[in-house]
């Protein structure tokens, strides 16, 4: 699994990194996606396709990014 960013056309790059999240019974359960020192540009929607033989799930998230207070 590997989030992409669907505006701009990739992830931050040397900023963001994934982790995958999974239960006590090693089911992967989600995944988590970082980006570090967040600037305005990395605002926008966020798409993760995860895909095995039965089907292709695709999720997506917006991401807003708020001034330092705000």
């Amino acid at each position: 699994l590997r989030p992409t960013e669907i505006l701009s056309g990739g992830l931050p790059v040397g900023r963001s990194s994934t982790l995958s999240l999974y239960d006590t019974e090693s089911k992967l359960i989600g995944v988590e996606l970082t980006i570090t020192d967040v600037i305005a540009a990395d605002a926008g929607i966020y798409m993760c396709t995860a895909t095995n033989p039965l089907r292709t799930v695709t999720k997506q998230i917006t991401v807003t990014v708020l001034p330092i207070g705000g």
